[in-house]
């Protein structure tokens, strides 16, 4: 898929001298590493860019899940946190109380194994080898 042009011929224009000065400093630094091996260079290299940039846009992270998360990691029960996350928690029915539960602790594992990168919650690759310098 060839990349799209920014809105602009301005911006567009501002990007391009944004990639020469990249390259170029990329050159000056690593000229060694890119002329031994380019191909994986490359691909090291915007494995690591794209790690760095913003997060795709999609689907937002749950405040509540976040609020859930640092209640877990300092050593509250599932069911303390739901107290805390739903002021009604305790006039609910027990079925209710149970699924709210259920549905914090399953929430809060699949975040944790997206993090851990045990299923994916983009198509990026994994840039966890990729060095920094």
């Amino acid at each position: 898929m060839p990349p799209r042009a920014p809105a602009s011929e301005a911006s567009h224009a501002r990007l391009i001298k944004t990639a020469d000065l990249i390259m170029s400093t990329v050159h000056a630094r690593h000229a060694v590493e890119v002329h031994s091996d380019p191909k994986d260079f490359r691909e090291a290299l915007f494995a690591l860019l794209r790690s760095r940039m913003a997060a795709p846009v999609g689907r937002r992270r749950s405040s509540e899940l976040d609020r859930a998360e640092a209640l877990r990691k300092q050593g509250k029960t599932y069911q303390q946190i739901a107290a805390t996350l739903h002021p009604a928690y305790g006039s609910w029915g027990t079925y209710q109380r149970q699924q709210c539960r259920e549905r914090i602790q399953k929430a809060l594992q699949a975040r944790k194994k997206r993090a851990a990168g045990l299923y994916p919650s983009t198509n990026r690759p994994d840039v966890s080898s990729a060095s920094p310098d």
